[in-house]
């Protein structure tokens, strides 16, 4: 769905433009099953890492919404842990605004609060999700 990077360029590109409704737009069209399909694969994938923060907030905006995911919330947690392994802070302007977005996706789909102890990396299932992520 080149759609999606589209967007993003033309969200970088453009101060007045608005991410939010065109993600909504696309999704009326091709779903929000196939577009948050696109969104994960684009998450995985280094060549699209300069867009990285805006697909991670589109996933906020569909989490807080509660949309259904195409994969489980451990494995969503994991490739946003490896992105931001790949590039720190999402390659984010503001000092730590890429690992706020990441953590506070990851708390919604583990149902946390945000002051929560809870630590991702330390978290078993994300630990093991997260390895397969990585090169042998």
């Amino acid at each position: 769905m080149d759609a999606l990077l589209h967007l993003f360029v033309r969200d970088a590109e453009d101060d007045a433009f608005d991410l939010e409704r065109e993600i909504e737009a696309v999704a009326s069209q091709a779903g929000w099953d196939a577009t948050l399909a696109e969104l994960m694969l684009f998450l995985a994938r280094p060549d699209r890492k300069e867009f990285w923060y805006s697909a991670a907030a589109v996933l906020y905006w569909a989490v807080s919404d509660r949309r259904p995911l195409p994969m489980s919330p451990a494995d969503c947690i994991a490739r946003l842990y490896r992105c931001l392994e790949l590039l720190p802070n999402l390659g984010a302007d503001l000092l730590g605004e890429g690992d706020n977005l990441v953590w506070s996706i990851a708390i919604k789909l583990k149902g946390l609060s945000y002051e929560t102890s809870w630590q991702p990396l330390d978290d078993p299932e994300i630990k093991e999700r997260l390895a397969a992520l990585r090169p042998s």
